[in-house]
């Protein structure tokens, strides 16, 4: 256990005890119902939890963020919240209305708006820092942030969201392309593009037979599963669609190097979707690290809430996709819409909210 995973904790465990919200917030995981579900080729959860309702329904349109007090902000933070002062400006608090078993939110001290450029690396040195106990995960100002305004990540017990365990077999059942970068400094050189191709770990772009469940990269043999040590440079990026969702996948051992493949494929979907200038584009990001290897999967959405989500009567689902959802465990407040869900439903909102796969395509 690190550091600041062992301090997060003992704050928790201090803030179930001493402040009223927090011990509320966990005690009504206590009641929350789980149904599973396998769509197409990926498994979830729908979780039906009312502690989220507010989150679930936050108006986030420019008027309301204008209108309202930033709950992230220092002086508006309840008094009876702790704070855990982190690196580069950041602080970790206690999430009061959790998703997870331990679940935080990490914010900027100042008030800066959500946008993931120039950020990133702080994203990696979180998942440093916090260790194999947390995954962090970031959502984008139009896609599922509840304070678009404030520049936020938050973190939750690893292993909950689905796609952790399914990462590699949805890697290698539903790549449609893949790459690996040879060194950081020249990030995503088309050189180094082998999609089709396996790479051994010897000469890059050497011919090899993929298997004909994948069309894409596979890493040092079976499965794509890159044995980076801590001075590895190579980054492996995957294009990945399991028929719903569509991905990239990112993993690699340096900071430098997942950094800058990172950006550069942020801007290139930016263009791709005529995102204005100094606008982020519709994502999600899920970052863990597991050994020295960092798995980043960056969720490329077409748009924030499907049109179930507005709907009224017995068409209507209040299922808000954003970062968890996406990452398999679908959150829904209203217990009336969680016993509505079903396979076909899911597949249909969860569809509607993402890009398409010719889209998916060009990126790489």
């Amino acid at each position: 256990m690190t550091e600041y995973s062992a301090r997060a904790k003992e704050m928790l465990a201090r803030q179930k005890i001493d402040w009223d919200w927090c011990e509320k917030g966990y005690k009504s995981l206590e009641t929350v119902i789980t149904h599973n579900f396998l769509i197409g080729g990926f498994s979830l959860k729908a979780q039906f939890n009312p502690g989220r309702f507010v989150s679930t329904t936050a108006k986030v349109d420019p008027k309301s963020i204008k209108e309202r007090k930033c709950f992230l902000c220092l002086e508006q933070l309840p008094p009876a919240q702790e704070r855990l002062k982190y690196r580069n400006g950041f602080q970790i608090l206690v999430n009061p209305f959790p998703i997870f078993p331990e679940h935080f939110t990490v914010p900027k001290t100042a008030h800066e708006p959500q946008k993931i450029e120039g950020n990133f690396e702080d994203m990696l040195m979180l998942a440093e820092d916090l260790g194999e106990d947390f995954t962090v995960f970031y959502n984008g100002p139009k896609c599922g942030a509840s304070a678009p305004d404030h520049f936020h990540f938050q973190a939750g017990t690893r292993g909950f969201m689905t796609i952790e365990g399914d990462f590699e077999a949805l890697r290698i059942e539903f790549s449609i392309a893949g790459r690996e970068v040879g060194g950081g400094a020249e990030a995503l050189r088309t050189e180094f593009s082998i999609a089709g191709r396996e790479v051994g770990g010897g000469d890059a772009g050497s011919e090899a037979k993929v298997g004909e469940s994948t069309y894409g990269v596979r890493v040092n043999g079976a499965g794509g599963k890159a044995k980076a040590g801590t001075g590895d440079k190579r980054l492996t990026v995957n294009a990945v669609d399991d028929g719903v969702r569509k991905m990239l996948f990112l993993e690699g051992a340096d900071k430098a190097s997942l950094a800058s493949g990172f950006y550069k494929l942020l801007e290139k979907f930016r263009v791709l979707t005529d995102t204005p200038a100094g606008e982020e584009p519709l994502l999600n990001v899920i970052l863990w690290k597991t050994g020295n290897v960092f798995r980043c999967v960056i969720f490329l959405r077409a748009k924030h809430r499907p049109a179930r989500y507005f709907a009224e009567g017995a068409d209507r689902i209040l299922l808000s996709p954003a970062s968890v959802d996406v990452g398999g465990v679908g959150i829904v407040p209203v217990e009336e819409d969680f016993n509505r869900l079903t396979p076909e439903a899911l597949q249909e909102m969860f569809t509607e909210v993402f890009i398409s796969r010719e889209l998916l395509a060009r990126l790489l």
